[in-house]
């Protein structure tokens, strides 16, 4: 996000688990504190993420959830609610949420916290 962009945009503090890691968060973004900071920290470059990839966070993230509600490990009302943003994810509606970059430390952490954050289970 442009510097001119942070500045106009409403943002809104991001939970987090200690006062001294807050960051703020476009109010209009489903995302949380681990993308905002990945953001900060990998500026670099303009490559996002291949939706392609977004959209089989989602076909995975879907699986799990009615795998897990098969074996009584997820309420059927959460698993309906991650198969129903997952389904979401998947149709690309909501792609303007997953803003990183590819260039990450390597592990792809920060993209999963991403769609973590963004869909599954707290948005619905």
């Amino acid at each position: 996000m442009s510097e001119a962009a942070k500045q106009q945009a409403p943002s809104r503090p991001a939970p987090s688990p200690t006062p001294w890691a807050r960051v703020d968060v476009p109010a209009d973004r489903y995302y949380g504190a681990q993308t905002a900071r990945s953001l900060i920290h990998f500026a670099i470059g303009k490559e996002a993420m291949p939706p392609e990839l977004i959209r089989a966070f989602g076909f995975l993230k879907k699986a799990a959830a009615l795998v897990n509600q098969d074996l009584g490990k997820l309420p059927p009302k959460s698993a309906r609610s991650i198969t129903q943003a997952a389904d979401e994810v998947i149709a690309g509606k909501l792609n303007s949420h997953f803003p990183l970059r590819v260039w990450q430390t390597g592990s792809g952490t920060q993209t999963n916290m991403n769609v973590n954050e963004s869909h599954f289970p707290t948005r619905h």
